[in-house]
């Protein structure tokens, strides 16, 4: 059963027909995500069927991404701690005037959808899947002073509480597992944190959420109003982490060695709420010796988890390094994927699609990080026998197949080969080199399987 029949077992559309083409729907895009959706297929007829499954009233992106949500359910309680970074990227199709479904972006020029999934990922950033596909698109621009007066359930910043809520019932079904959703700067919002003080029965998450701003403190008794980043800065580093960091071009990485500082805190509401103080503990992250004309790498990063001594301090720090995987995730489903590219002009099939797609860039982030943290697993785990001997007969140019499959790690670095990656190079491959590797390497194995259909 190939991976595609598998990751959508679960389809529920009450058709079976209907089920076992959305299977190979989802297989033969994944085959070729890059190109257009017309020439995934082989044929016309394929062609035609999957059209027609894409714009059946019965086909919803709840229903499509749902199947893939229960399997990464399935994947996260296999772990002791699963990590869920949710971020917002904008799927742009200004060019495309017909669309159906969009609405402005930046301006009324740039129009497309506001996409914000939640993704599930392992301390050793091996992405198990989605957990939450939250998208929307604005009917119109929103001044800010219009904003300011809405509650929190009227606002977009709302999305981050609803991701923290999913996490919540994700946390119920895995109880054996310790969920932390992880959000960036955007998910400072003192109603987020209300969420584990208010309501402590019900929040089976953890959180950690980069501070976007300088909160007040609850001050004590007879003692000045004091700020949450001067508290921090005055405090004794108990650690010291090391990691790499792109660099903003793109072009390489540098190092970073930052020293870390931990303490509980009780913050002030903030004067335009009514609410009660909350307390957290607060992880500062501050590069020691950045290199010349550099500005430091510093983090202050908020949490719900109680940290009670240096190395847990850290481990929140490298926690939060993890959720730039959502950010490779959005890459793959941009570039590798090409979704903005995607021409379907009504609104439920246009979501239809970009869901599958979501599901083949969750594919190819999860190969990549399998590749390197489990290198020794059969590599037939997760590719069938005509995708790896294809591929080994091409690059060891006819040499007799092995014996028994090569290892997982193997024969990821042979698919990325295929895509451009060097095999003398330093660092391990990436997504780039492996999303275009894989569509090569279907095309090997449907010739593979051609030709000893023939020879049989």
């Amino acid at each position: 059963m190939s991976w595609a029949f598998e990751e959508l077992s679960g389809l529920q559309l009450n058709d079976k027909r209907l089920e076992a083409r959305g299977k190979k729907v989802l297989e033969a895009l994944g085959n070729r995500p890059s190109v257009s959706t017309p020439n995934a297929f082989l044929s016309w007829s394929e062609t035609y069927a999957a059209y027609r499954f894409i714009g059946n009233k019965k086909v919803t992106s709840e229903k499509v991404i749902a199947p893939h949500i229960e399997a990464s359910i399935t994947r996260i309680q296999a772990h002791k701690t699963v990590l869920m970074p949710q971020d917002t990227t904008e799927l742009n199709y200004s060019n495309h005037h017909k669309k159906q479904g969009i609405g402005p972006i930046h301006s009324e020029k740039n129009r497309g959808l506001l996409l914000h999934p939640t993704l599930a990922v392992t301390p050793e950033r091996v992405c198990l899947g989605v957990v939450d596909d939250y998208s929307w698109y604005r009917s119109q621009l929103e001044r800010k002073k219009d904003h300011k007066d809405k509650q929190i359930e009227e606002k977009e910043s709302y999305r981050w509480l609803l991701s923290y809520r999913v996490c919540n019932e994700v946390a119920k079904r895995c109880p054996d597992t310790r969920i932390i959703n992880v959000a960036d700067r955007e998910g400072d919002i003192y109603e987020f944190f209300l969420e584990t003080s208010v309501e402590r029965e019900a929040a089976l998450a953890h959180w950690i959420i980069r501070s976007a701003q300088n909160r007040s403190l609850e001050p004590e008794q007879a003692q000045q109003q004091k700020k949450l980043w001067n508290e921090l800065k005055a405090e004794t580093s108990v650690a010291e982490i090391e990691f790499e960091m792109p660099l903003r071009d793109g072009n390489g990485k540098r190092k970073v060695t930052q020293e870390i500082k931990f303490k509980r805190v009780k913050l002030k509401c903030p004067k335009t709420k009514d609410f009660s103080p909350v307390e957290l503990t607060v992880v500062m992250a501050t590069e020691s010796h950045p290199p010349l004309g550099e500005k430091p790498v510093e983090w202050v990063l908020l949490t719900s988890l109680d940290i009670k001594n240096a190395q847990e301090a850290v481990e929140v720090v490298e926690f939060y390094l993890c959720r730039w995987q959502i950010e490779v995730f959005f890459r793959v489903l941009k570039h590798g994927c090409s979704v903005e590219q995607r021409q379907f002009l009504q609104a439920n099939s246009l979501n239809v699609v970009i869901r599958l797609y979501m599901i083949i860039a969750w594919r190819v982030l999860y190969l990549t990080m399998l590749g390197r943290i489990c290198p020794d697993m059969d590599c037939e785990c997760v590719l069938t026998a005509c995708e790896w001997q294809s591929v080994y007969a091409i690059i060891h140019k006819g040499r007799p197949l092995p014996p028994t499959p090569p290892t997982l790690n193997q024969m990821i670095t042979m698919i990325a080969i295929l895509g451009g990656y060097l095999k003398n190079a330093k660092k391990p491959p990436g997504v780039q080199t492996l999303w275009i590797g894989m569509q090569r390497m279907h095309d090997f194995a449907i010739a593979w399987s051609s030709f000893q259909n023939m020879q049989d």
